[in-house]
């Protein structure tokens, strides 16, 4: 599901109109209603629900090339239902990927895409949402090795990523595995442009340097600590006030989590608060963005344990999160039973009335072998969309799950499911046979994009008839 607000521009994040000198917006109360519920519709058009739809425009302000903007007026919108086939359409990037076409996770800049490499060397995937989406034209591919080399790199070295955020101007790739080179981008720059991308070695403040997923609050940009319990964290501010840019430490702070406090894998971002989701641990943390980022932290007994609250395991095997406007999900990558947990945020973080938790496995696909997991989710201003992983038989054979939608306008958990789930599996519509196997998605206003990992079929679902922006507006960084 996580930055900046996408329709509040650069400069007024920096003088504190919005974000943190002026202090984020505590998140809605938890009774309100996610907005632009608007009208689910089958085929057909017919319509389902006939829940009105608000408008939450977001223009591309911060976007040097603005192009078309989004429309100045509501229109009228529907939600398309997830089995509607002529809203699915499927893409082969192995055409336009330079070298390989596993990626892991993506970020939205309001117009721009961007695929993040977990291959080395990284080849950064960008799609531009105004073009059409199976013209190879509306691709482009890029390899920022030079900022890696200039920041100490090796050129035969090996450098992946895993998960990528937007702050509002720039995006930002969580390196992973060995390599500790965080990477920035520039969007008012030209994306292919050597001068556009800087590196930082985040070995340098932290050695045990392992991030799984990135997260920014529109100032603040924190790399998901994994196999370390230290968070590193960039501040734009330092270079916009002081004249100190993302390659330097003076730029960076670090903040241990303390033992034990590792293993989270991506999180979410609601406006005030970050949130991490444990993976191999079963505490889920977070950080109240208003204080300083070496403050402020709910970790370890002041965080939430899921083993302790749910008896989830001392593995809680989420992946990802997302927010829809009042509640805080954590996705089920192989929880028990795909277990999918969500925290009102209007109550306490370490309150279990605060928590609500759902068993998806035994009502929607009993039967399913144990390795089957999602990889992430994304919000459409509606519904919860559930990204399965599982992989064709060259790559362990594990069957996909299928793509599941929760209307978060219905409880967490009715009695039965279906009354606020969907499932839908896209490998049975035509070119969608190699569409599995993938890690994160996102939301541009008006489509999700399914990550390609293991695969080179892209899926795209078509979610609402008109583009009225993102919803919440927080939603343009990391969605998992």
């Amino acid at each position: 599901m996580a930055a900046a607000t996408a329709g509040c521009p650069v400069d007024d994040l920096l003088q504190g109109t919005a974000g943190h000198d002026g202090g984020p917006q505590r998140p809605p109360d938890a009774t309100t209603a996610p907005a632009d519920a608007g009208a689910l519709k089958d085929e057909t058009g017919a319509s389902i629900d006939a829940a009105a739809a608000d408008s939450d425009d977001a223009s591309d302000a911060s976007r040097a090339d603005d192009g078309a903007s989004l429309p100045d007026a509501p229109q009228d919108m529907t939600y398309y239902t997830l089995d509607d086939p002529a809203r699915w359409s499927f893409f082969s990037i192995a055409g336009v990927a330079n070298g390989t076409t596993k990626y892991s996770g993506a970020a939205f800049d309001g117009r721009y895409l961007y695929f993040v490499p977990n291959f080395s060397p990284p080849s950064v995937l960008r799609y531009d949402d105004r073009g059409a989406f199976t013209d190879p034209s509306s691709w482009t591919s890029y390899t920022p090795a030079a900022a890696i080399v200039a920041a100490g790199g090796s050129k035969t070295g090996t450098y992946t990523y895993r998960g990528g955020a937007f702050d509002g101007r720039y995006v930002y790739l969580a390196p992973f595995g060995s390599n500790a080179y965080a990477l920035q981008f520039d969007t008012q720059q030209p994306f292919s442009q050597d001068a556009a991308w800087t590196a930082f070695n985040a070995a340098t403040i932290d050695t045990a340097a392992n991030y799984w997923g990135a997260l920014s609050d529109g100032r603040y940009t924190y790399l998901v600590p994994n196999n370390t319990t230290k968070v590193v964290i960039y501040d734009r501010m330092a270079t916009a006030e002081g004249g100190v840019g993302f390659g330097s430490s003076a730029a960076w702070s670090v903040y241990d989590l303390g033992t034990g406090n590792q293993g989270f894998w991506g999180g979410a971002y609601d406006g005030t608060y970050v949130y991490f989701a444990p993976f191999s641990g079963s505490v889920a943390a977070r950080h109240d963005t208003i204080l300083p980022p070496t403050s402020g932290w709910d970790v370890g007994a002041t965080g939430f344990d899921f083993n302790n609250n749910f008896v989830l395991g001392t593995t809680a095997h989420f992946w990802g999160g997302a927010f829809d406007g009042h509640r805080v999900y954590m996705i089920p990558n192989q929880t028990q039973s795909w277990t999918l947990a969500a925290y009102a945020t209007s109550g306490q973080f370490s309150d279990y009335g605060s928590w609500t938790t759902c068993a998806l496995g035994s009502q929607l696909f009993g039967g399913k072998v144990t390795g089957s997991a999602f990889v992430g989710a994304a919000f459409d201003g509606r519904r919860l969309i559930l990204v399965p992983y599982g992989s064709p038989a060259s790559d362990a054979g594990v069957p996909p799950l299928p793509v599941v939608a929760y209307d978060t306008t219905q409880g967490l958990c009715p009695t039965p499911l279906s009354a606020a789930y969907t499932v839908f599996a896209p490998t049975t519509l035509d070119g969608g046979a190699g569409a599995l196997g993938f890690e994160g998605a996102a939301f541009d206003g008006q489509y999700v994009y399914f990550v390609p990992h293991a695969g080179s079929v892209m899926a795209r679902f078509e979610a609402k008839s008109v583009n009225q922006g993102l919803s919440p507006s927080v939603y343009t960084g990391s969605w998992w």
